[in-house]
């Protein structure tokens, strides 16, 4: 489940990510992210999916669209960076 609001909210020269949902596993894996840095990439594969883990992280437990820029629990990239 992709965040909602990557495809409205992206610009020329943003950094942006596709996570994919592993339901098996109940997290999320590194789908994409060719501008963004290998530790983060790799620091976010495997990110487990829960009603406050991130924009993304909410949507895949919810199976909902989230509005990821405007989202309450903003993103999960903090306490990667």
């Amino acid at each position: 489940m992709p965040c909602a609001g990557w495809s409205r909210s992206w610009r020329a020269g943003s950094l942006s990510s596709i996570l994919l949902l592993d339901p098996t596993a109940n997290c999320l894996r590194h789908g994409a992210a060719p501008s963004l840095p290998i530790a983060y990439t790799q620091a976010i594969d495997g990110v487990a999916i829960g009603p406050s883990v991130g924009s993304c992280g909410t949507a895949a437990y919810r199976g909902e669209p989230v509005d990821g820029p405007r989202h309450r629990y903003g993103s999960a990239v903090g306490r990667f960076s």
